[in-house]
């Protein structure tokens, strides 16, 4: 005779109970929030003394969480596609960590998971993303054929993101500590901490030596490497 241990899917079923909850109470306080604040305050978390330009837009931001001191310039776009079904899932979209500003016209966009550190300083026109455009069926257009999943971009703390650079996350990756990313240069792999990197695609022109307490050119115009799959 074959015993069935129905913990496994009890808990499953548990799992997917608080989730419900956690999206319910995520809307209620979306819901409520329309009604005391501005538009362009209306995130899941909101820490202190956030300032955002007028003219920036928020598209989905229940699933954004913007930290203590966050400045965010004029005509930019905070964007989280599908976002009514990203409340399922834990955690936010897109976090901005604390002290960070925003430069004019920057985009940040996350379908799963865009995290910016502390102290983050992005020039105008910086464009940030987790995702691309699926375009396999060559019958549909597209526009309607969705976005890639499963990509990430973690910016860590203490990094410069020059003008016009684009950081493109869909396979996943990650600028190291205090990293300097060159204005108009394409990044589409990890950045090592405390680097300096350029071009298109981005390669890294100089490194900080602890040892010497200097930034060297030591290794310049190497590739960076690849980011895990």
């Amino acid at each position: 005779m074959n015993l069935v241990d129905p913990t496994g899917s009890d808990n499953e079923l548990e799992q997917r109970r608080l989730q419900s909850r956690e999206g319910v109470v995520k809307r209620v306080q979306w819901k409520l929030g329309q009604l005391v604040l501005p538009r362009r305050y209306m995130v899941g978390t909101l820490g202190r003394r956030v300032r955002i330009a007028r003219s920036t837009r928020i598209a989905g931001g229940a699933c954004v969480r913007l930290d203590d001191d966050v400045n965010i310039a004029g005509m930019g776009w905070i964007l989280v596609p599908g976002w009514e079904q990203r409340l399922r899932a834990p955690g936010y979209a897109i976090h901005i960590g604390a002290g960070t500003s925003v430069g004019e016209s920057c985009t940040v966009s996350a379908v799963s998971h865009v995290h910016i550190g502390s102290r983050v300083l992005f020039g105008p026109r910086v464009w940030v993303t987790d995702h691309n455009h699926v375009y396999s069926n060559t019958d549909r257009p597209i526009l309607s054929q969705g976005w890639t999943t499963g990509g990430f971009v973690d910016i860590e703390d203490n990094c410069w993101i020059g003008t016009g650079a684009v950081i493109i996350g869909a396979k996943g990756l990650r600028i190291g500590r205090g990293s300097v990313v060159g204005a108009n240069s394409v990044v589409t792999t990890d950045v090592p901490p405390h680097s300096v990197v350029v071009g298109n695609p981005a390669r890294v022109v100089k490194e900080y030596d602890p040892t010497t307490n200097t930034w060297g050119t030591g290794d310049s115009g190497r590739r960076l490497p690849r980011s895990p799959q």
